[in-house]
């Protein structure tokens, strides 16, 4: 019997981890320039085609990023483009939902940090603050 609970229990724990690892979905995102330090907000969709993720950042100025991702070992990397240039963004996968990244931009010494929060219709999300 035991061994049995214990086999449901390491099948279980791997079935999590799986669905951990999808991203897909629409989060709300709060970050931190890296050049300017200015705070902002962002929408970003998610979406996946096999092991490929395709990622949409929509600002309040109406400009977007575009991006293409992969998740590998809890976290999602992310490169990125816009009509300002391109860069990369790595995400750490938390156990609720949440995307706590960092990204670079080419002629910066820093990086910026960035959160993304899945919105409650298609996950079971953090609150949107930071």
């Amino acid at each position: 019997m035991r061994t049995l609970i214990l086999c449901l229990l390491v099948m279980a724990l791997g079935l999590a981890s799986t669905a951990a690892d999808d991203v897909a979905g629409e989060y709300t995102g709060f970050g931190k320039q890296p050049y300017s330090g200015q705070r902002y907000a962002c929408e970003v969709n998610i979406t996946k085609t096999g092991d490929v993720y395709k990622i949409l950042w929509s600002f309040e100025d109406e400009f977007g990023y575009d991006g293409v991702g992969i998740v590998k070992d809890g976290r999602l990397c992310v490169g990125y483009a816009a009509h300002v240039g391109y860069g990369v963004a790595l995400y750490k996968i938390e156990a609720d939902g949440v995307l706590d990244g960092v990204f670079g931009l080419p002629g910066f010494k820093e990086t910026g940090s960035e959160k993304l929060y899945p919105e409650e219709s298609n996950r079971a999300g953090g609150e949107a603050s930071e």
